[in-house]
């Protein structure tokens, strides 16, 4: 035997996955955050009367979405 340390391959393989991951999640963030922008440049370039109209759409798509989960609940304290 050795005292020198071996060289751990599942852990570093794990390292490189994780670090892998937090480079996708970053470059994930980063494209949300340029397509939030493109579309408030995109709504604030709009006329009031387009400006409601992309309103009415958005709110008919947050009620459909909000129809499906249900009314909102407080979790009971544990």
């Amino acid at each position: 035997m050795t005292d020198l340390p071996m060289d751990d391959q599942p852990g570093q393989r794990r390292q490189k996955t994780f670090n892998n991951l937090l480079t996708l999640k970053a470059l994930n963030q980063a494209n949300g955050r340029q397509r939030m922008k493109d579309w408030m440049t995109w709504y604030e370039s709009l006329n009031e009367q387009e400006r409601a109209r992309v309103d009415h759409h958005l709110q008919a798509r947050c009620n459909e979405i909000s129809a499906q989960f249900g009314k909102p609940r407080r979790m009971p304290k544990l």
